[in-house]
């Protein structure tokens, strides 16, 4: 879901809703200029998104409001598949195709009360000289001046049980003035926030700036509460331009929906331990406490989830339940010979471009059946120059794409690199990767520092966190938006104590989890 997001400059769509899994949502305060193909493309249906719905019941769900969707190289939104819906107090304008291009007989799109470039309104379906709007578009009461400011709760609706103390998100943009000031006043409808209701904030570039509504609820709050909260921005260097946004806060009462076992596979040992944890997360999602009883299979398990493997080898699996709602999980273990043996290679970089003559550095590096660094002294082939036994590549004169191979010795284990070997730069670059990839950190085990790299193929924002056994989190690694490409973090362990801990990136859809072993 993007909200509060600049997406721009991409080589196709900004945005795609709906054709697949891993297509993303829209939302508020969205920035998307720039693309080529166009800004939002709304190749299927909307499923179960949309933004929230309107006052007006008969209208369709919004699905874009607060935004600024300005200059692409296409249709600034384009609709194929999806059903009717709603965009609101938005900028559509400079786009090359239509501002809105509705090639879905069946749908209606209700964009009143947005900006079309000019104050006449747009062109195409209308009659003025905005963008143009092409299909079954709603466009009248259009605004007559840009939207400016914009303020965006993080949630539309935040359920919470009674008794908590909490915060939601609040965002501030100025398309217009980037680095503004803005004067903020905050209020509620039961007087449930707590701290400050009034400050001025300092925006900063496109992305502008944010703070946090903190509020108590109170313990006796019954489910079904609904608290009202505002915001209302008004700028400084302009005091004509305000902008107000709602959100709401809800009571309920917290059932368990389902339960999580962290971690939900390892690979270990015979007689060796691994400790797992079940979490227990409610209706909205939010962990919650329950009673639990485990079961395990190639060996046993206690109480607190410490796993002690039998003396079998194969797969087995870990169970925890909740014996009252009977809802449970299950993971699984692979339970392998205790004696360690090269399992895997993994070689970095895994892909360069180079140009000819000159020489770049490959790594490799083994790891067993537990992923714990196994030495070996591997064998180095190549193709498109001379790879020597350490892994330093030398191109060779010919242009094209190549490879580095590093093996065992009876080849039944390699790992390839990619090298394209060019004159078009004069600096050796990484190719942009195809898929996601978290890579095993090496070394491992490790005192105390490590590096971990990860790949992902377009634009995204990256959470790449650290967990101890209990899976209580350690550190953020990373915690920002990102550009495709490989990457690498070097994470100190100086001050932790020795054990397993785990390490989990989230990007997108991606979500994958390591474990590594600090030995002091």
């Amino acid at each position: 879901m993007y909200r509060r997001g600049i997406v721009n400059y991409n080589g196709g769509w900004g945005i795609i809703v709906g054709g697949k899994a891993s297509d993303s949502d829209l939302d508020e305060g969205l920035n998307v200029y720039e693309n080529t193909s166009g800004a939002v493309w709304f190749k299927g249906g909307l499923g179960k998104y949309s933004l929230s719905s309107n006052n007006n019941a008969s209208d369709p769900p919004t699905v874009i409001k607060n935004s600024s969707i300005i200059n692409n190289h296409g249709d600034g939104i384009r609709n194929d598949g999806a059903e009717s819906f709603s965009i609101f107090n938005t900028n559509i304008s400079g786009n090359s195709g239509a501002g809105i291009n509705n090639s879905n007989l069946t749908a209606t799109i209700n964009a009143k009360n947005n900006w079309w470039g000019n104050s006449t309104g747009p062109s195409g379906s209308g009659t003025g000289n905005g963008d143009k709007v092409n299909g079954n578009v709603l466009f009248t009461s259009w605004r007559d001046k840009k939207v400016s400011i914009v303020s965006v709760f993080s949630e539309n609706i935040m359920n919470v049980t009674a008794g908590r103390t909490d915060s939601i998100w609040v965002s501030v943009q100025n398309f217009e003035n980037v680095n503004d000031q803005v004067n903020v006043t905050v209020s509620d409808s039961l007087s449930w926030i707590v701290g400050s209701k009034n400050s001025t904030v300092t925006l900063k570039d496109s992305l502008g700036a944010g703070f946090f509504v903190r509020f108590a609820v109170p313990a006796n709050a019954v489910a079904n509460t609904t608290n009202k909260l505002n915001v209302s921005v008004t700028s400084v260097a302009n005091p004509n331009l305000k902008s107000s946004s709602q959100a709401l806060v809800k009571i309920y009462s917290a059932a368990l929906e389902r339960i999580s076992i962290v971690p939900d596979s390892v690979v270990i040992g015979q007689t060796k331990t691994a400790q797992f944890n079940a979490y227990g997360y409610d209706q909205f999602d939010k962990e919650i406490s329950f009673d639990k009883t485990w079961n395990a299979t190639g060996g046993n398990i206690s109480n607190s989830g410490l796993f002690t493997a039998g003396n079998q080898t194969g797969n087995f699996s870990i169970t925890v339940k909740n014996n009252v709602l009977n809802i449970s999980a299950t993971a699984v273990v692979r339970i392998l010979s205790s004696i360690p043996c090269l399992n895997k290679i993994v070689v970095s970089p895994d892909s360069i471009k180079i140009m000819p003559g000159h020489a770049h550095q490959f790594i490799a590096a083994g790891f067993d059946q537990f992923d714990s660094t196994y030495t070996y002294n591997f064998k180095w082939t190549a193709s498109g120059g001379n790879v020597d036994s350490n892994g330093t590549f030398t191109a060779g004169n010919t242009y094209g794409t190549f490879y580095v191979l590093v093996s065992d010795s009876n080849g039944k284990l390699s790992q390839k690199a990619v090298v394209i070997i060019s004159g078009t730069t004069q600096v050796e670059e990484e190719i942009i990767p195809h898929e996601y990839i978290l890579y095993q950190n090496f070394p491992n085990p490790f005192n105390p520092t490590t590096t971990i790299r990860f790949a992902i193929p377009q634009r995204e924002y990256v959470l790449l966190k650290v967990y101890d056994i209990l899976g209580r989190e350690v550190t953020a690694l990373v915690n920002e938006e990102k550009s495709a490409g490989n990457y690498e973090v070097r994470f100190n362990c100086g001050k932790f104590s020795s054990g397993v801990y785990f390490y989990q990136i989230r990007a997108g859809n991606f979500v994958q989890t390591k474990k590594f072993l600090l030995l002091k």
